[in-house]
């Protein structure tokens, strides 16, 4: 699993601080693409344990300045990723995001290698962690939209520096239906863009 994790899977997250020229306040903004594989859902709690840590750091380096995180988590609202960065804990018995921990190949024909001993473990992120919420306090139906699969995939989060002012609109089934799914000639992407306005407290 570490191999996977730190040779065969590349970064995480980027990351940028940004600093208000008149106030001269710093955010940290932290921007990832989960690994896709739809058995590997424990991965991407692990990656998103990793991330955490990386902007804990930034955000302490900087004055405990708020963060922003967003990206496609590949992971839907009722995730293992999602309770881990919403209720900043995830349990063991969480069977859906562990169901696959022993059998998941990183490549066809691995078996042999795979350890079947291997037990879930509870996730927490550490008190010093500031708390996430959502940009989407009620998350879109969807953000990703071809003929196999319609899942919600993306996210944007904050501390509770920042007050939600406004936070886009998101097209319907039907409005992509017209075009059978996405992308397509008035959509450039598979996945929907999500924005919002943010102001600091």
């Amino acid at each position: 699993l570490k191999h996977v994790l730190f040779n065969k899977l590349g970064h995480i997250m980027q990351t940028v601080v940004l600093t208000q020229r008149k106030s001269q306040e710093k955010v940290v903004i932290g921007n990832s693409h989960l690994f896709y594989h739809p058995m590997a859902s424990h991965i991407r709690c692990l990656k998103i344990l990793m991330a955490c840590r990386q902007l804990e750091i930034e955000h302490k380096e900087n004055q405990m300045c708020p963060i922003i995180f967003c990206g496609d988590f590949n992971s839907h609202p009722n995730s293992g990723v999602m309770k881990l960065l919403l209720n900043r804990y995830l349990d063991s018995n969480n069977g859906k995001t562990w169901k696959h921990l022993c059998s998941y190949e990183w490549e066809e024909g691995a078996g042999g290698e795979l350890h079947h001993d291997v037990e879930a473990i509870d996730l927490e992120l550490p008190p010093s962690f500031p708390g996430f919420m959502s940009a989407y306090p009620d998350p879109p139906e969807f953000t990703h939209f071809i003929e196999a699969f319609v899942c919600t995939l993306d996210y944007i989060l904050t501390t509770d520096n920042f007050v939600l002012e406004k936070s886009g609109a998101t097209p319907s089934r039907e409005d992509v239906k017209k075009y059978i799914a996405m992308p397509n000639e008035c959509m450039p992407s598979d996945h929907v863009s999500l924005v919002c306005d943010l102001k600091w407290r």
